[in-house]
Formats: C-alpha cells, structure tokens, sequence
C-alpha cells in the first residue's frame, strides 16, 4: 500500500473497513490505511506507540525481547511521520507521551528537522531489529513483521522524499547522491534479512 500501488484492493479502498477477505471476516489491523479519519486518529497511534515504547522500557523483559518489540514501535513511529511529511511538511515531533491539557502544546518543526528524526527512529529499528532478523528474517510464525530491512528500505524511501522535487525546489543533487551513498551502506543489512 505505497504510493506506487495501482488500483483498488481492500487496503487501499477508502471506502470498506480493512478485511483480510470477506469470507473469513478476519479483520486486518488499520497501521496504514491512513485514508479515513486521518487527522482523528493519527496523533492517536503516535501517542500509542510511545506509549509502548515508555512501557517497554519500564518493563522486567529482557533486553532481547524489548528490543524486537520496541525496534517494531520505532519503524511505525516513523511510518506515521512520513505519511505526515509527505502531506503537510514539518510538524510537531512528539517522542514521549504528551499531558492531556489545554496548555500541552509542541512546536512545529522543520520538514528537515523531521525528516532527521524519521532517519533516527529507522536507523534505531534496524539496530534493535538486528539480533532477530539479520540472519533470515523472521521465523514462519512471525512473517510480515518488521525486520531491520523494512526499516532501512523506509529509511530509502524517507531519505528520496526528501531528496524530491517536493522538498528540493533547487534540485540539490547532493540529497540523491547521500541517499544514494546511505541506501547503499545499508544494502548488506537488508540481504541479511532473507526474502522478507
């Protein structure tokens, strides 16, 4: 569901609610269907995922285990904040959980200053990702989880964005030529994780 994608499924429909199938009525989680009540909710899903990450930390887990949950929470953290970016520039980077008040009240960033923080959040993914994914991926019970490559492929991705003419109205070459240069430092990276 990227924006390469072509025509309608049932992830990229805006219409229906996200279902696997209609048959088996096995819902599928919305972590990017971000085309119904965008601005509802996705302020919501990044207080979520900080949240997760505040309470992981806090936890008795081992560090192993923590690291392949909250690596996960870094890549959607950083998944929310690209489609962010991509619609509106800067905005607020908010990486703890806020106070629920009236006066609770973050600044806009730069689209810069955002599109470092994404970088950030994936490159830290990745690392934490590494352990469990970096020789195959995933076992067979756990595919389509994230994995370190998932992470640096969005790093690419975020990086292009941010070389585009979207963010790059004097057509800088130098922002190709480093997510070229990054993209292809994280290349032995993304092969260590398998097919995934």
């Amino acid at each position: 569901s990227t924006e390469e994608y072509a025509g309608f499924s049932i992830f990229v429909d805006p219409q229906p609610a996200n279902e696997l199938s209609a048959s088996s009525g096995t819902m599928v989680p919305d972590y990017f269907q971000y085309q119904q009540k965008f601005l509802v909710n996705a302020w919501g899903r990044i207080r979520s995922i900080n949240e997760c990450i505040e309470g992981l930390e806090n936890s008795s887990l081992t560090r192993e285990q923590k690291d392949e949950l909250e690596g996960q929470c870094y890549f959607f953290r950083a998944w929310c904040y690209y489609n962010f970016v991509k619609w509106y520039g800067g905005v607020p980077i908010i990486k703890t959980v806020q106070e629920t008040s009236a006066s609770s009240f973050t600044p806009r960033a730069s689209a810069r200053e955002c599109i470092e923080f994404m970088v950030e959040d994936l490159n830290t993914a990745a690392e934490m990702l590494k352990e469990a994914t970096g020789n195959g991926g995933w076992g067979s019970n756990d595919w389509g989880r994230v994995t370190t490559a998932s992470a640096l492929a969005l790093k690419g991705r975020v990086l292009l964005l941010w070389a585009s003419p979207l963010f790059n109205r004097t057509g800088d070459q130098s922002r190709y030529t480093e997510a070229y240069r990054q993209m292809s430092e994280d290349l032995p990276a993304i092969k260590a994780c398998g097919n995934d």
